[in-house]
């Protein structure tokens, strides 16, 4: 899981996200927050690639993200066994809210490699890293 998620604006333009976001943290999506860092939606480099050149700078990323009504999302401490908390869909993310706050973003990969250490016996832990362990696989989420 990454947390903290690298997050855009609703009212950031494509341009200014891209040069000032994604081209220093590369991940596939990143969470949509409005003013009050409160969840609004999602965005992939792949649908901000489809934007014309010409009308990058003029294109706010609240107008081309996944509404959050289309997203999976979880709160914190959701033990993976609910199957709200996993990856799912076309984006296979979910984003980890805290309230109406993200928290983290969980990729099937990331489900993928804890699952990979978990069958060697250890417990994944990146806390040491960019990344951290999930929080519901601290909380006791048995392997």
């Amino acid at each position: 899981m990454s947390a903290p998620p690298v997050c855009g604006y609703a009212g950031q333009t494509v341009t200014a996200f891209g040069a000032a976001v994604a081209a220093a943290h590369p991940h596939r999506g990143y969470p949509v927050v409005d003013l009050d860092g409160n969840l609004v939606g999602l965005v992939t480099t792949a649908t901000l690639a489809r934007v014309p050149a010409g009308q990058r700078s003029a294109t706010r990323l609240g107008q081309v993200s996944v509404p959050m009504s289309r997203l999976a999302v979880a709160q914190r401490g959701t033990p993976l066994r609910d199957r709200s908390a996993r990856p799912a869909g076309p984006l296979r993310m979910t984003v980890i809210l805290d309230g109406a706050r993200p928290c983290g973003v969980l990729t099937a990969g990331d489900l993928s490699r804890a699952l990979a250490v978990a069958m060697l016996g250890e417990v994944p832990d990146r806390s040491a890293g960019t990344e951290t362990v999930p929080p519901f696989l601290r909380e006791g989420e048995t392997r």
